[in-house]
């Protein structure tokens, strides 16, 4: 028997779900958006963000993305996500950090975003998103600039989930509300009185999407600094397939630091629970900033594949990330650990941490009454 929400809004279409295809926290995030529009009354469909990356009937430019023969090119070619756009009374694109530079899974987003919208009419939210269209936070090329704006000004609402991406759509003369990760929101109800407790003395990291072995050798030599007694760990951890860069760099750190052990927690809640308990987290990636945001643990971020995290720390008034290949990483991790073990390592207060939770749930325009 099929669920049927009660009220009955109508149907809504998840593209770039990320639910199945990485970390935890893409899991609460993607998870977060879906109960949200069960909550609203939709019935929801999700197409994951493997097939945002499989599509080959690219667009070339904005023009292209505007031509009647390029959008029948792009039906014939994804017949099924097509009609699922059609099909559907409100089209919901989880962003993440998919929109960055010129390749060729942000176009392909940027196109179902402008298909959906322009082509078949329906309201289209493009929340929870990073735009980085330079790979930086520099301007594009004038054409990549243009397939940005043109596929991002046919949306409904956007929602930028750090202040840069704001100011990248305020710049194209494009509202954008500032709202943040959505993973706040499932902690908020998941797991509500979850916050920092460390129950013994720990370090807890996290890679990076971009980190290769040099990286990792400036790293290990870094904590160095660390008591001999504490405990450091790494955190994997996935509904379905943890990032394969994840158990790279523990084969890359293990040598060099021969106390290092793996833990892959089984669910989302214990995930967060890791991240609660750590004395300090140290990570490369950008959700585990936001959970530790969130739960008021101390953390030194690493910056991420683009600026997403230093729009987090940007956010909170907090260290911008270090750099991962600067040739003083190891110097400068250094001294991120000799402050944080001198009991000085950034973490949010109270309201801060209330903050997040409140930013999060401006992604869901969906459930003020009326609102598509």
């Amino acid at each position: 028997m099929s669920h049927r929400p009660d009220p009955h809004r109508g149907h809504a279409l998840i593209l770039n779900y990320t639910a199945t295809s990485y970390h935890w926290g893409c899991y609460g995030t993607s998870v977060s958006i879906y109960e949200s529009l069960t909550r609203a009354g939709y019935a929801v469909m999700s197409l994951p963000v493997e097939i945002t990356h499989a599509i080959t009937t690219t667009p070339a430019s904005a023009e292209d993305l505007e031509r009647a023969a390029f959008q029948e090119s792009f039906e014939s070619a994804n017949t099924l996500a097509c009609q699922m756009m059609r099909d559907v009374d409100l089209v919901v694109i989880n962003g993440e950090g998919t929109l960055h530079r010129d390749h060729a899974g942000s176009r392909n987003l940027l196109a179902m975003a402008y298909i959906a919208a322009a082509r078949y009419g329906r309201p289209v939210h493009m929340v929870n998103h990073s735009c980085f269209p330079n790979g930086d936070n520099a301007e594009a090329t004038p054409e990549v600039e243009a397939l940005y704006r043109t596929a991002l000004g046919a949306c409904t609402r956007r929602v930028a989930r750090e202040p840069l991406t704001k100011r990248h759509c305020e710049r194209w003369g494009l509202e954008a509300a500032q709202g943040f990760d959505c993973l706040p929101d499932w902690l908020e109800r998941h797991a509500p009185d979850l916050r920092h407790a460390p129950s013994r003395a720990n370090v807890l990291i996290a890679g990076g999407v971009g980190w290769y072995e040099q990286v990792s050798e400036f790293f290990a030599e870094g904590l160095k600094l660390l008591p001999a007694d504490w405990d450091i760990r790494f955190l994997g951890g996935a509904y379905r397939r943890e990032p394969f860069e994840d158990q790279r760099t523990m084969d890359a750190l293990s040598p060099l630091i021969p106390s290092l052990t793996y833990t892959s927690p089984q669910s989302a809640n214990d995930w967060l629970a890791e991240i609660a308990s750590a004395s300090l987290l140290i990570t490369g990636r950008f959700h585990h900033a936001v959970a530790a945001a969130a739960l008021g643990t101390p953390f030194i971020s690493i910056a991420s594949n683009t600026p997403k995290t230093n729009g987090v720390t940007e956010l909170l008034d907090m260290p911008e990330p270090l750099d991962p290949f600067a040739p003083t990483l190891t110097e400068d991790l250094r001294l991120r650990l000799d402050t944080a073990l001198a009991g000085g390592a950034p973490a949010t207060t109270p309201a801060q941490q209330r903050l997040v939770r409140e930013l999060a749930q401006a992604n869901f325009g969906w459930e003020q009454t009326g609102e598509a």
